[in-house]
């Protein structure tokens, strides 16, 4: 077995204007964890809700994906999948959440 890190992510369905994003840029976006992470599992669209700075409860729908990787890559492949949602998908913020995990097969 090896340490390994799951990252838990969201990619919103729509920009800040609710205007939804591409099949095209999902697929680019799923290339670019293919290069970066050597794959992922995309979980479906998911549904939520956040409390935004003046106090407003915010919905979402978005993508939930997630991958694994070896635990000392982990902090570099996050960064680049928060500079990649907020740049590509216009985002201020993003959601990326690692959970330590042991890989069986890797």
């Amino acid at each position: 077995m090896r340490d390994t890190t799951r990252l838990e992510l969201l990619v919103p369905l729509a920009d800040n204007d609710t205007a939804p994003f591409s099949d095209a840029a999902f697929a680019a976006f799923e290339d670019f964890l293919v290069q970066l992470a050597g794959g992922f599992t995309r979980r479906g669209d998911v549904e939520g809700a956040w409390r935004a700075p003046d106090g407003r409860v915010m919905r979402d729908r978005s993508r939930s994906y997630a991958v694994t990787v070896p635990e000392h890559l982990t902090d570099r492949v996050a960064s680049s999948i928060d500079h990649y949602v907020r740049r590509q998908f216009r985002q201020q913020a993003t959601f990326v959440e690692t959970l330590p995990a042991r890989a069986v097969a890797f």
